[in-house]
């Protein structure tokens, strides 16, 4: 697949929610891989996200081939202004399908990511990344990303011994 046929959408807090379900709907079938559970537990968590029920501002983007449908959908991305974490930017839940990988399609989410964050003049975006996690740690040091800490907070602010912060400034 040719990076010449990717489209991005971008959900916002102020989009319809006719936008932000649908939104909704194909986020959660990609991170379910599959899984019904899995599914269900996503699609409750994004239409509280895209509900406002979990606040601070809020971008999802999501990464297509070819077309906007649930069935080419390869990859996503939210921000978050956390109001648990200081109101710190936040990149998370990057996700790209596992049939999609090695691509470069994690790189073009979080590389739109910034754009948005830098056309918002925002000074810094912060994100966690598991220790064990070689390739997305491998990612976000070639962006530009600097390890800030070992050990960090979810964007809900709880502990994660596991993670490492890593932080990027404009």
């Amino acid at each position: 697949m040719s990076m010449d046929s990717i489209i991005f959408e971008v959900v916002t807090n102020r989009d319809s929610i006719t936008k932000k379900m649908e939104n909704a709907d194909d986020a959660a079938r990609l991170l379910s891989c599959g899984s019904k559970v899995a599914y269900q537990q996503n699609l409750e968590f994004l239409e509280k996200w895209h509900r406002d029920e979990i606040p601070g501002k809020k971008y999802t983007i999501s990464l297509y081939e070819d077309q906007v449908t649930s069935d080419n959908i390869a990859g996503v991305l939210r921000i978050w202004q956390s109001p648990y974490c200081d109101d710190k930017w936040l990149l998370e839940g990057i996700e790209v399908r596992y049939d999609k990988r090695r691509k470069g399609y994690g790189k073009k989410l979080v590389q739109k990511a910034l754009e948005i964050l830098k056309n918002l003049s925002v000074a810094e975006v912060y994100l966690n990344v598991n220790n064990t996690n070689n390739s997305s740690r491998a990612l976000v040091m070639s962006l530009g990303f600097k390890l800030c800490s070992e050990g960090c907070k979810n964007s809900f602010g709880h502990e994660l011994k596991t993670s490492n912060h890593y932080v990027y400034q404009f």
